[in-house]
């Protein structure tokens, strides 16, 4: 004989065990769509840094001098999917985006879809911002490439009319038929201060390259260099870092480097509100950023 169910205690019925299952299956469904949508954000998002890991590729390249040519980056809006190439003139390194991503807009200075970085200073003519797109949930990223060379997803600000907009950040100087190989000091003349300082160059260089950073106290004031080589033999591209913004390095001084016991004038900074630099008689040619 059969025991009777204890009280308080009910089966479930069909009908509750099929709302539970739909109820599972419409969570499932939402859970597995929110997931999917995710991976496709991650996908743009995982884009975008590629696309500016590769521009920071191709400028440093350039920058380096390596093979004395330049990098670019070209996209490719032809194929399917799309692609964005990392290129020189006897170089191609083709990225496929994923199929869910697709560039939307190329706006460059000049027209075309290539950021092509020059020698010595990585700057480039064509700066503007490159957009893709997820086609999945329309979400959209922007890379913006500056004159300058640098890459950002912001784009490029500028001071209000008549701010100050200059410095002697980075002047490149290529000097003319000599290497400073084997130079012996730095040499900074602070004219009005009546005060020279001198760096030993020796321990800064490397096979390849120069580089040197420092600061001097000067009328109580900081003055803060770096010198460096983006090519040192034969001819060195030299750079020289000064930022006169915000007061700073405010002292007339000309810089020498000695080799051989000969003096030989780089550059002479003014005090001027104008960041003014002249290229000594060993400068060469002088290109201001």
């Amino acid at each position: 004989m059969k025991k009777a169910m204890p009280a308080g205690r009910q089966g479930y019925t069909l009908v509750e065990l099929l709302i539970a299952i739909a109820v599972l299956t419409v969570i499932l469904v939402i859970s597995a769509a929110a997931f999917y949508n995710l991976t496709k954000k991650s996908d743009l998002d995982t884009s975008r840094d590629n696309i500016i890991s590769t521009l920071n590729t191709a400028r440093n390249k350039t920058v380096a001098s390596e093979g004395s040519v330049q990098y670019g980056v070209y996209f490719d809006t032809t194929s399917s999917p799309d692609k964005y190439i990392l290129r020189s003139t006897s170089f191609d390194e083709v990225h496929d985006l994923p199929s869910s991503v697709e560039i939307s807009n190329i706006s460059f200075n000049g027209g075309g879809n290539e950021v092509v970085f020059k020698l010595l200073d990585g700057s480039t003519d064509n700066y503007g911002s490159v957009v893709i797109q997820s086609s999945i949930t329309n979400e959209t990223q922007t890379i913006y490439v500056y004159s300058s060379g640098e890459i950002s997803t912001q784009p490029e600000s500028f001071p209000e009319p008549g701010a100050r907009i200059t410095d002697s950040r980075h002047v490149h100087f290529d000097l003319e038929d000599w290497s400073i190989a084997g130079a012996d000091k730095l040499k900074f003349d602070f004219i009005n201060a009546v005060q020279t300082k001198e760096v030993l160059m020796d321990d800064y260089f490397t096979s390849a390259s120069f580089d040197w950073e420092g600061e001097f106290e000067v009328n109580g004031a900081i003055q803060k260099f770096r010198i460096h080589t983006y090519q040192l033999d034969p001819i060195t591209h030299l750079c020289i870092h000064r930022d006169r913004n915000d007061g700073k390095n405010t002292e007339e001084v000309y810089v020498y480097i000695i080799k051989n016991a000969a003096e030989k004038e780089i550059a002479h900074y003014l005090a001027d509100t104008d960041d003014t630099v002249i290229e000594g008689l060993y400068g060469g040619t002088k290109e201001k950023q």
